[in-house]
């Protein structure tokens, strides 16, 4: 009981310290403020007390059901025709990125492996080496805030995955907006306009029902990473029998408290081994994380010259994740159906075989 109690007592602390963080760091604008103020402050309760800070599973899965609905609209909103024309170049951006993170992930293993055989320390152990599902899914480009909920779910270091993940998050983030504002197309393009719908007692029960049995849907229909594409396939479901009447973005306070939930779940988890296990990884996983920035800037070039766009809508369209800030620079350069359908092509791609992950690593450990 007293062990409840002091948890209870954490809690009393962090929640009111994320809030209070999340709007500042929205404020400054800062990306993923939200999820970044979540893991500032559950992470300071983990090492502070030297004792991981618990987050109710149901309120784990709740998140994962918000965050399916949030990657799922995109892919509501597109055209479907939009959808087809893309689903090439889409594939092909999925496929060039799933190889890199194949490939540095298979070098964080090694790397880590090494630095544990020469140091003396137990290959086995998780806050010395990077196993080869969390080097993968650290680095498996889009879906950000979606990778540390399969970490778990896979049995990878979540917490590895998610400081990787959002690192590269805001990489990516800032480095998009300088590029259009260098292209001199932010000041020059129309932007596109968009049409919200409201939020209704029928989007509600919606939410609902996507909510209880998405994740059912998904085992149901034996889908690989079922706790993510079930709801995501329910949202797509729902939407189109809804009609445009009805809106399914969530408000904002759900949206929040999706991303906060994601930020405890990885910072209540941290521990001084852990921080210092990544910051073992650091120059290697920084420099990764270039390459696929890069990778992907140069995809953007033949992408480009395929389809026959311009660059910058081609690069935003491929950037390894940042979905939201590429699709709101989308709208200022009158591309957004173009990044959203080759991001979520990509993306559903990912989804597939993050569920698949630990059957294709073990074959190709048998191989390699």
């Amino acid at each position: 009981m007293s062990s409840v109690r002091a948890q209870w007592k954490r809690w009393a602390i962090v929640v009111p310290l994320s809030i209070a963080l999340g709007l500042i760091l929205s404020a400054l604008h800062v990306p993923a403020a939200w999820i970044l103020a979540a893991i500032i402050a559950a992470a300071g309760s983990a090492i502070l007390h030297g004792e991981e800070l618990i987050v109710d599973p149901r309120l784990t899965n709740l998140a994962k059901s918000f965050i399916a609905i949030i990657a799922a609209l995109p892919l509501v909103r597109t055209p479907a025709g939009e959808l087809v024309r893309y689903i090439a170049p889409g594939l092909l951006s999925a496929g060039f990125t799933v190889a890199l993170a194949f490939a540095g992930g298979w070098l964080l293993w090694r790397g880590s492996l090494r630095r544990a055989r020469r140091a003396g320390v137990d290959p086995h152990d998780p806050t010395v080496v990077v196993s080869p599902e969390t080097g993968v899914l650290s680095l498996f480009a889009g879906g950000a805030s979606v990778m540390p909920l399969l970490a778990k779910d896979l049995g990878a270091d979540f917490r590895y995955v998610t400081l990787t993940q959002y690192l590269r998050l805001l990489s990516v983030s800032i480095i998009m907006p300088l590029v259009v504002a260098w292209a001199h197309l932010s000041g020059g393009a129309r932007p596109s306009e968009e049409h919200t719908q409201p939020f209704t007692w029928l989007s509600a029960v919606a939410v609902v029902v996507i909510v209880l049995f998405g994740g059912r849907l998904g085992k149901l229909l034996h889908m690989p990473a079922a706790t993510m594409l079930g709801p995501m396939l329910l949202t797509a479901i729902v939407a189109l029998i809804l009609g445009p009447e009805h809106s399914l973005a969530l408000p904002n306070v759900a949206r929040d408290f999706a991303y906060v939930s994601i930020g405890w779940m990885a910072g209540g988890g941290l521990s001084v081994a852990a921080l210092r296990s990544f910051s073992h990884q650091l120059p290697l996983t920084l420099g990764l994380i270039a390459v696929l920035i890069g990778g992907c800037a140069g995809l953007a070039w033949v992408i480009s010259q395929w389809m026959g766009m311009s660059y910058i809508d081609a690069f935003l369209a491929t950037n390894p994740g940042g979905l939201e800030t590429a699709l709101a620079l989308g709208s200022e350069t009158g591309a957004v159906e173009i990044v959203a359908a080759m991001q979520i092509v990509r993306l559903i791609t990912v989804l597939f075989l993050a569920g698949w992950l630990p059957s294709v690593l073990r074959w190709l450990q048998r191989v390699l």
